[in-house]
């Protein structure tokens, strides 16, 4: 009876997260509000509209890194609108969030990529990191043209708590780097076969109490 009872709870519980948490849990991922000039460079330590900018991978550790939130420099917005972030400013950098999430739940990182094409590196290299896993991507897309990619990360939260990281993998340049917009985080919802369960546990629990009675 107990284990059929806690399987029952399980199920809901999973169905009530999925449900509640469809929304992204990123704050200002999409890099609002724009700044009017063409962009503003924010250095190592610095807050960012929600953000934290960190080094690059490059000059990890040094406290020189910088990214430009872009206004109007590139001449257009990311798809969906917003704003968006080149992660090379004066020198490689980065930045960084911490998201409230579940233990063993798993999600969708996702976010619109491009670079700026203005000079060097070819082709520009993004890591991103979610608690203590990375993934790394490379774009050769043109943001002065308005060219995104849609990328899609799923990771698993091993805590209460996970570090969301975007940081510039690039070597070479330093002021023209990969590109982002638009990200979000959001909880995977339950497969509907997992939920078709949940009436039948119920309905279980509730036929044993009758016996039981």
């Amino acid at each position: 009876m107990a284990k059929v009872l806690a399987a029952a709870v399980l199920v809901l519980t999973l169905w009530a997260f999925g449900t509640a948490h469809a929304s992204s849990i990123v704050t200002n991922g999409d890099f609002t509000p724009v700044p009017s000039a063409g962009y503003v460079t924010y250095f190592c330590g610095q807050p960012m509209i929600g953000w934290t900018v960190t080094d690059g991978a490059a000059n990890a550790g040094s406290g020189t890194g910088s990214v430009d939130l872009i206004g109007t420099w590139f001449g257009s917005s990311p798809p969906g609108g917003g704003g968006s972030v080149d992660l090379d400013g004066s020198s490689f950098g980065g930045i960084t969030q911490t998201l409230v999430t579940v233990p063993n739940q798993t999600y969708n990182v996702t976010f619109n990529l491009s670079g700026n094409t203005n000079g060097a590196p070819s082709p520009k290299v993004l890591q991103v990191s979610f608690g203590g896993s990375s993934y790394t991507v490379s774009t050769a897309n043109n943001a002065y043209n308005g060219q995104y990619t849609f990328e899609t990360i799923q990771f698993t939260a091993t805590g209460a708590s996970t570090v969301l990281s975007f940081t510039s993998m690039d070597t070479t340049g330093g002021y023209n780097g990969p590109v982002i917009g638009n990200v979000a985080v959001s909880a995977v919802p339950v497969p509907p076969s997992i939920l078709l369960l949940a009436p039948g546990l119920l309905g279980l629990v509730g036929m044993r109490k009758r016996f039981k009675a």
